[in-house]
């Protein structure tokens, strides 16, 4: 089943894939635990401790090769692991 494989592992991985293709374009930075205590995440790694799997906070920013940026758009999503 997919959702045996898709942890937020494998989605840091794979925003990490799409940086590095797009590099142009796309930048990742990806927060482990340490670093999301460190900016006293605390809601988010209280959601996260439900899970086996460790968490990884994930900022995907993307900016155009050439223009202006006349608009900010943010897509806020939380994916959550729980394990069975």
């Amino acid at each position: 089943m997919l959702d045996d494989l898709f942890t937020s592992g494998v989605l840091a991985e794979e925003a990490a894939k799409i940086a590095s293709t797009y590099s142009d374009v796309f930048t990742a930075k990806i927060l482990n635990a340490e670093q999301c205590a460190e900016l006293k995440m605390g809601s988010y790694l209280g959601v996260a401790a439900a899970s086996e799997n460790p968490p990884h906070f994930i900022h995907l920013c993307y900016k155009p090769l050439s223009g202006p940026v006349n608009v900010k758009l943010a897509l806020v999503g939380k994916g959550l692991t729980f394990d069975r």
